[in-house]
């Protein structure tokens, strides 16, 4: 918790002003937010950035995929650091509108240009991960293992053009690395579990 209240606040002239990032219209289940209809400073976006990073993943964003950020937070008047209160967040054009990808708070990655994001779960174990080949309009689940595992990070060569990525992933027992290789025009693959040698 913090002593003080955060707010997230953007700025599109290099810092010349500054505004609440504006809500999501509806949540990720088509439902409005409880402080919907409220001025903006009572019901605006929040971001958790890098100061959170041992808790939520922090706002993201490439240079090769133009326009994308993602971030995990809530609506409201200010940062909430309750797990049951952020979710997954996705904005396509710069942080000028935005969407609320998933509930809950996920560790995301882009790949193929931002064409391609890939999540998990990032504060329970699970066997799935969450993909979208349409820059988040749409979202599919896909099952790695019968066995849920904690996803610590995903990533992917660093100009996020690829279209392989690394999930850094424990369970109870054993780390190990998952790579996923996926294309256009088929469902992603996902390679068994790596014990490190």
């Amino acid at each position: 918790t913090c002593a003080l209240p955060i707010c997230t606040v953007i700025s599109f002239d290099k810092g010349g002003a500054w505004s609440h990032l504006k809500p999501p219209k509806v949540n990720s289940f088509g439902k409005a937010y409880e402080c919907s209809g409220k001025p903006i400073e009572q019901c605006a976006l929040h971001l958790h950035g890098t100061t959170s990073w041992d808790f939520y993943a922090p706002f993201y964003s490439s240079e090769t995929a133009v326009g994308l950020i993602m971030g995990t937070g809530n609506v409201g008047s200010q940062l909430r650091f309750e797990p049951e209160e952020t979710n997954t967040y996705l904005s396509r054009d710069g942080g000028l509108t935005w969407l609320e990808a998933h509930k809950g708070a996920f560790i995301y990655e882009f790949g193929d240009h931002g064409g391609l994001i890939i999540m998990a779960d990032d504060l329970k174990k699970t066997n799935q991960v969450v993909f979208s080949w349409n820059e988040g309009q749409s979202w599919f689940d896909f099952t790695v293992t019968g066995t849920p595992f904690e996803v610590d990070n995903i990533i992917t060569e660093p100009n996020v053009t690829s279209t392989t990525f690394i999930m850094f992933c424990c369970t109870l027992s054993i780390c190990f690395l998952r790579a996923s290789r996926t294309s256009s025009s088929a469902w992603p693959t996902i390679a068994g579990p790596q014990v490190p040698t």
